[in-house]
């Protein structure tokens, strides 16, 4: 299962994102403007944005199964 956090840079998405990563049941990709955030899961994909006119929306929900919304 591939999950979307978007927000994964707040105290409550990184958390997730770490406690998840360490299941290894599912394919990580987090949404965030932070650019210098850093994950102990280097398989974490971190997709960055500044608005979401900089990416492409149906190329990245391609193959998502569930966006956890945390913005």
């Amino acid at each position: 299962m591939h999950v979307l956090i978007t927000g994964g840079s707040g105290y409550i998405g990184k958390s997730l994102t770490d406690y998840l990563s360490k299941k290894h049941l599912f394919k990580l990709s987090v949404l965030t403007r932070n650019a210098k955030i850093k994950f102990k899961n280097k398989n974490i994909k971190l997709i960055r944005y500044n608005n979401f006119n900089d990416i492409n929306l149906d190329k990245t929900l391609s193959d998502i199964d569930c966006i956890i919304h945390l913005i």
